[in-house]
C-alpha cells in the first residue's frame, strides 16, 4: 500500500543515492536563497527607523508568545500524544510560530506591492527587531540542544559559536568592505571575489552544522555582514538568486512535501482541533499585539489592523523551522504537517485582505481637497515635487522650475527633487531625506544629480527652498513613494519625466519611468506634469538678467486645461517668461473655462508677453494644422491631458493614440511624426 511506503518511493525516488542527492541540492539551495535574503536585509534599519518599530515589534512578539504558552499549557493533555517533547524545547517551537521573519515578510509585501509603504516600512522595521530577539532564540537552542550530550559540551557550542562571529566581525567584514571600497564606481565586482565569498558560505554552513547550531545560522550572518546594494551586494544577488531561487530552492519544498502526510494528520480528530486551536490564539494575538502599541503610537485603527495582518505573513523561513524540528525528532510527522497547513492557510487569508484593504494614501489626517494651482493664490508658495531617474530630464525640470518661481517675492517656489533609484541587492525600500531637521543637507548620500537642484536654490537668493530625496524601491511601487511624499509635504504639482519615444540614451531608465507614470496618475494626492523632453538639450546656463523662455499652451476646455493655463499664469508672473495661448473656439465652452481664461487676462493687463489667441477649428484637420504651426520658437508648449467635449478630437486621434496616459494632443505632440525640439507638459488635474 502507498500509506506504508516511502515518500521517496511514491514519488519515484527508490534509492538512497537519489535521496541523498536530492536532500544536498535542496540544502544547497536553501543556504544561498538564505544568504541572499540576509545580504539583501540592512541590519542599521533598526536604529534609524524610528521609535515606532521597538514596542510593535517587542509586543507583538511576546505578547502572542505568552498566549500560545498559556493555552498550550492549558491544553496540554490533549496535545501530548502528538508532541515528541513538552518541556524544554516547547518555548521554542511557540517562538517560532510568535515570530515573524524579515525575508518572508519582505518577499510577500513586494509582491503586493507594498514594500515602500507608510506600513510595509513599519512592518519590516519591527520584524527586524523580532530578528534579532529571533538570533538570541537560535544561539540559546543551539546550547540547550547540545547540552543533551553535557553541560560542557553547550559550552563548547557557545564558545564556537563566538569565534564564528569574532571572525565575521573582524576578518570577513572588513575584507567585502575593502572590495566595496577599491570597486570603481559603476564597475562590477571581480569574479574571484565573488568565488571567494561563495565558498565562505559554504564552509560557513558546513562549520555552524558541526558546531550544533543549523547550517543557515552561519550564511545568514555572513550575508549580514555585507553591505547591501550595489556594488558587492548587487552584484551577489545577480549571480545567486536565480539559482539558488528559481532552480534548487524548489527541490526544498518538494522534501517537505515528501515528509508532510495530510491522511495521518487528519485522522488525529480532535487532537486536530486542539493544535489548530492553538495556532489561531497566536495569529490572532500576534494582530492584537501589533495593533495595541500602533494605536498608541497614533496609527489609525484600520491602518494597525492592517499592520497586523502583515506581520502574521507566513513562508519559507517557518517551513525551515518546523522542518529542524521534524529532522531533530522533536515533531512528529501529523504536528508537522498541521503546522505546515496552518502556516499556509494563515497566509492565504491575509495577504489577499491586505491587498484588498489597505489604501496606502487614504486616511483622514490629510486634506484631499483642491490640491491644484489653480486653487492656490497666485501669491501663495508653490510646492513641487519634481522626480528623476538620470541627468537627461534635468535641464527641462530645472527650466520649469526657473518659470515657476519669482523674483519679486521670497520663498515662491518650494521645490522637492526625487531621485528614483531602482531596488537592486535589498530587501527594503528606503526613502531618504537629504536635509534634517536643522536645514543642513547632508551630503553624505547625495548624489552630483542633486547638486544642481542646490546650485539652483543658491542661484535664486532666497526666492527658492529645496529639499532633496531619494528613492530607493522597486520599479513596481516607486508611484507609492512619489505620491505620499506628495501628500506629506503638502505638494501642489508633481513632475514626471518622460523621454521622447525617438529618444535612446537610456532605455532602461525610460522604460520605469514610463511605467510609473500611469500608475502616479492613478493614485497622485495633487495635480501632476509629465514633462516630455528631449536628452540632447543643451544644459541650462541662466542668468536672471537675460533668461528668457517661451511658452504656447493649447486651450479647449475641461479640468486638465485649465489646471495648464492656471500654470502657465503662474509662469507668467516671471518676467523672462512669454506665454501664448491658443484657444480652441469651436467646442462648447464651460463657463468655469471662460472664467479662467478671464482671470489670466485681468491678471496681465498691460502686459504684452501675454498673448490670447481664439482660433476657429472645424474638424480634426484644422485642429491638427493649428497644432503644427508651432514652431520651434517656443521652449515649452503645455496641455491638458484630456480637453473637455472632445469628440471631434476623440474620433480623429484616439485611433492613433500609442501613449493614452499623455492624452490625445500630448501624444500627438510627443509622437515621431511631430519633428519638435521644445518640451511638451501634460497637465493632470486632482480629482479634488
Amino acid at each position: 500500500m502507498i500509506a506504508s511506503q516511502s515518500p521517496y518511493q511514491v514519488s519515484g525516488i527508490k534509492s538512497e543515492h537519489g535521496r541523498s542527492v536530492h536532500v544536498t541540492l535542496a540544502a544547497t539551495g536553501l543556504i544561498f536563497n538564505l544568504f541572499v535574503a540576509a545580504v539583501k536585509m540592512d541590519p542599521t534599519m533598526i536604529w534609524r527607523s524610528g521609535k515606532k518599530p521597538v514596542p510593535i515589534g517587542i509586543v507583538s512578539l511576546f505578547f502572542p508568545l505568552a498566549m500560545v504558552i498559556l493555552s498550550s499549557y492549558a491544553v496540554m493533555d490533549q496535545l501530548i500524544s502528538i508532541l515528541k517533547y513538552k518541556g524544554q524545547f516547547f518555548i521554542f517551537m511557540a517562538a517560532s510560530v510568535c515570530t515573524t521573519a524579515f525575508p518572508v515578510l519582505a518577499d510577500i509585501l513586494a509582491e503586493l506591492r507594498l514594500l515602500n509603504t507608510e506600513l510595509g516600512r513599519l512592518a519590516l522595521s519591527s520584524a527586524m527587531i523580532q530578528g534579532v530577539i529571533g538570533w538570541f532564540f537560535a544561539l540559546v537552542f543551539t546550547a540547550v540542544n547540545q547540552s543533551q550530550n553535557g553541560w560542557l559540551k553547550g559550552i563548547l557550542a557557545l564558545i564556537c559559536y563566538g569565534v564564528m562571529l569574532l571572525f565575521v566581525a573582524f576578518v570577513f567584514r572588513p575584507y567585502v568592505r575593502w572590495i566595496v571600497r577599491t570597486t570603481p564606481a559603476d564597475g562590477r565586482v571581480s569574479e574571484l571575489h565573488v568565488f571567494v565569498i561563495i565558498m565562505m558560505v559554504l564552509g560557513m554552513a558546513i562549520a555552524t552544522d558541526a558546531m550544533g547550531a543549523t547550517i543557515i545560522d552561519g550564511p545568514m550572518i555572513l550575508g549580514l555582514a555585507i553591505p547591501d546594494g550595489p556594488p558587492l551586494g548587487a552584484a551577489l544577488v545577480e549571480r545567486l538568486d536565480l539559482l539558488a531561487t528559481e532552480v534548487l530552492l524548489p527541490l526544498l519544498f518538494l522534501y517537505g512535501g515528501f515528509i508532510a502526510d495530510v491522511p495521518a494528520a487528519a485522522s488525529q480528530g480532535t487532537l486536530w482541533m486542539w493544535l489548530q486551536f492553538i495556532m489561531l490564539v497566536a495569529y490572532v494575538s500576534k494582530v492584537v499585539g501589533a495593533m495595541v502599541p500602533a494605536v498608541f503610537c497614533n496609527i489609525p485603527v484600520q491602518k494597525a489592523f492592517m499592520l497586523g495582518l502583515m506581520m502574521n505573513f507566513r513562508g519559507l523561513m517557518e517551513m525551515i523551522i518546523f522542518l529542524a524540528f521534524r529532522n531533530g525528532m522533536l515533531l512528529n510527522r501529523e504536528t508537522y504537517t498541521m503546522l505546515i497547513i496552518s502556516t499556509v492557510g494563515v497566509t492565504a487569508v491575509c495577504a489577499p485582505v491586505v491587498a484588498h484593504f489597505y489604501k496606502p494614501l487614504s486616511g483622514s489626517n490629510y486634506p484631499m481637497a483642491r490640491r491644484t494651482v489653480q486653487h492656490r493664490k497666485s501669491q501663495a508658495e508653490l510646492r513641487v515635487l519634481a522626480c528623476f531617474s538620470d541627468e537627461a530630464p534635468l535641464p527641462a525640470i530645472l527650466d520649469l522650475l526657473e518659470c515657476c518661481s519669482s523674483v519679486h517675492s521670497r520663498s515662491s517656489l518650494c521645490v522637492y527633487p526625487l531621485h528614483l533609484v531602482e531596488l537592486h541587492g535589498r530587501a527594503a525600500s528606503t526613502l531618504i531625506s537629504h536635509r534634517d531637521s536643522k536645514g543642513l543637507i547632508d551630503t553624505s548620500q547625495m548624489d552630483r544629480i542633486h547638486n544642481n537642484f542646490i546650485a539652483f536654490e543658491e542661484g535664486k537668493k532666497g526666492a527658492a527652498t529645496v529639499i532633496p530625496f531619494t528613492s530607493i524601491a522597486p520599479r513596481k511601487s516607486m508611484h507609492h513613494d512619489i505620491c505620499s511624499l506628495a501628500l506629506d509635504k503638502d505638494a501642489t504639482f508633481i513632475v514626471i519625466p518622460y523621454p521622447r519615444r525617438d529618444d535612446a540614451t537610456n532605455v532602461d531608465a525610460d522604460v520605469g519611468i514610463r511605467a510609473v507614470v500611469p500608475l502616479v496618475l492613478s493614485q497622485a494626492p495633487c495635480s501632476v506634469g509629465i514633462l516630455i523632453h528631449n536628452s540632447s538639450a543643451p544644459p541650462v546656463t541662466s542668468t536672471p538678467d537675460q533668461w528668457q523662455y517661451l511658452i504656447a499652451v493649447f486651450f479647449w476646455g475641461g479640468p486638465d486645461d485649465r489646471e495648464a493655463l492656471s500654470i502657465a499664469s503662474r509662469m507668467a508672473q516671471h518676467p523672462g517668461v512669454g506665454v501664448t495661448v491658443v484657444r480652441f473656439t469651436s467646442m462648447v465652452n464651460q463657463s468655469r473655462d471662460d472664467e479662467v481664461v478671464g482671470r489670466l487676462r485681468a491678471q496681465n493687463a498691460g502686459n504684452n508677453r501675454v498673448v490670447i489667441n481664439e482660433v476657429m477649428a472645424n474638424n480634426v484637420e484644422e485642429t491638427v494644422s493649428v497644432i503644427r504651426e508651432v514652431g520651434n520658437e517656443y521652449d515649452l508648449v503645455v496641455v491638458g491631458r484630456q480637453q473637455g467635449p472632445t469628440e471631434l478630437l476623440y474620433d480623429g486621434l484616439a485611433e492613433w493614440n500609442e501613449s493614452p496616459e499623455l492624452g490625445l494632443v500630448g501624444d500627438l505632440l510627443a509622437s515621431q511624426d511631430f519633428h519638435s525640439s521644445f518640451a511638451i507638459l501634460v497637465v493632470q488635474q486632482h480629482a479634488s
